[in-house]
């Protein structure tokens, strides 16, 4: 009978002590259209994700640091960051294919992460940083693209990245697409 109980009482301990993993799902972006002249013709070459932890975008952690819970994100960063920067290309009068004078881009997605931790001012802070490249008439230009955001969130769930990390990725494709139509 003690064993029974000490396995039990070690049981909720290790359930009540350990890290939980919540899932973000990303909603279908919406293109708004950038004011630059149209008429831009690009193929998108490539968009990977280099990130260290592909899988983890967001923690949730208590004062001293350590983590409560992991927020994964489900679905493909890079099709959904395609997938938006594609509408957003097109709304803003680009033609997504082949030609002389096409401009190739690659995308490197190398951070994406958000922390919501204690109840003080700005107590959510995430980053996104993307790197650009853009290949046209022999000439390649680079640009990094970074957006750090922070908020206040009361409630420290899992449901507080929703609006947060949306935020920030819509922010990210509409200055990506400012990017590569302007040079």
């Amino acid at each position: 009978m003690k064993n029974l109980v000490l396995a039990t009482i070690f049981a909720f301990l290790v359930i009540g002590c350990s890290s939980t993993n919540s899932v973000l799902s990303l909603p279908a972006y919406e293109a708004k259209g950038i004011n630059v002249t149209p008429g831009a013709n690009i193929i998108i070459n490539s968009i990977t994700d280099k990130r260290k932890n592909t899988s983890v975008i967001a923690t949730i952690s208590d004062s001293k640091g350590t983590v409560d819970e992991y927020v994964t994100l489900g679905g493909d960063l890079t099709k959904w960051f395609g997938e938006s920067l594609q509408k957003e290309l097109l709304k803003s009068g680009a033609s997504l294919g082949g030609g002389d004078d096409a401009k190739v881009v690659d995308i490197a997605i190398t951070e994406l992460k958000a922390n919501l931790s204690g109840y003080t001012k700005d107590n959510m802070k995430g980053n996104c940083e993307i790197y650009i490249k853009i290949y046209r008439d022999g000439m390649t230009i680079t640009k990094r693209i970074s957006q750090p955001q922070t908020q206040f969130a009361p409630i420290h769930t899992a449901g507080a990245f929703d609006p947060f990390v949306k935020e920030i990725l819509d922010d990210m494709v509409r200055r990506t697409a400012k990017a590569i139509l302007i040079n």
